[in-house]
């Protein structure tokens, strides 16, 4: 499971910016444990050497954010850093190959800006770290072909054709989507009789039009019969 850690020398202000972040993860259903504040660096090697998994580090920007960033940055963990500056002008200053931000937040964005950035890492952390099902065997005309459940975006299926829709390109074979399904991850979400979503592809859900915008900003629409499957989805997604 993805963390999120918030440094600051001022414990106050940590805690209060970690309870921002707290409050929209919450809200939103996402599965992501909000960690202790720190405000030291032997504090920050502690928790480096305690994760099993990545982690957000939400780092205010004061003397140690070179050697705090360095160590996360050096752990084996993809973990992400953000930046939570408190004036646009500190950005100049803070902004260097060393530090490899992820994200950039003033201390006084609201609540729907700080929501924007963790959507962001989420989505890329689900996508990088969504093992379950791995890669699914196909062949088109006698070659096999693997493809990872990852990179689909968009499952399509048409009596017995089956065709995968990746970023760069399709494949089309014959096959039972019931078949792919058994093999694919949870992310994966039906929205028509012959359509499937890959949901870590999915920027936006609009229940009253029913219509899905993916991470390119195509649109997709849903039908009345799956309506409460893209619901399930979208609270535990």
């Amino acid at each position: 499971m993805l963390s999120l850690f918030v440094y600051n020398h001022d414990k106050e202000r940590a805690t209060d910016f970690s309870s921002r972040c707290d409050s929209y993860i919450k809200s939103s259903g996402k599965k992501i444990f909000v960690g202790s504040c720190f405000d030291d660096e032997k504090k920050t090697a502690d928790i480096l050497y305690s994760l099993e998994d990545a982690a957000v580090f939400m780092l205010h920007r004061d003397g140690s954010l070179e050697k705090i960033s360095d160590s996360i940055n050096s752990s084996e963990k993809p973990n992400y850093i953000v930046l939570i500056l408190s004036t646009p002008e500190e950005m100049f200053d803070a902004v260097n190959p060393s530090v490899k931000p992820s994200g950039i937040l003033l201390e006084s964005f609201d609540e729907s800006r700080i929501g924007r950035i963790i959507d962001e890492i989420y989505t890329d952390y689900m996508r990088n770290h969504n093992t379950p099902g791995g890669e699914y065997s196909f062949r088109i005309r006698g070659i096999t072909y693997r493809t990872a459940f990852s990179d689909i975006m968009m499952i399509e299926v048409q009596s017995k054709r089956v065709t995968f829709h990746t970023e760069s390109q399709t494949y089309e074979f014959y096959d039972s989507l019931d078949a792919v399904m058994k093999e694919a991850p949870d992310c994966f979400v039906r929205i028509h009789r012959s359509i499937v979503i890959n949901g870590n592809y999915i920027k936006s859900i609009d229940f009253n039009t029913r219509e899905i915008v993916l991470n390119d900003d195509s649109r997709l629409f849903f039908s009345r019969n799956y309506i409460q499957e893209v619901r399930s989805w979208s609270i535990r997604g």
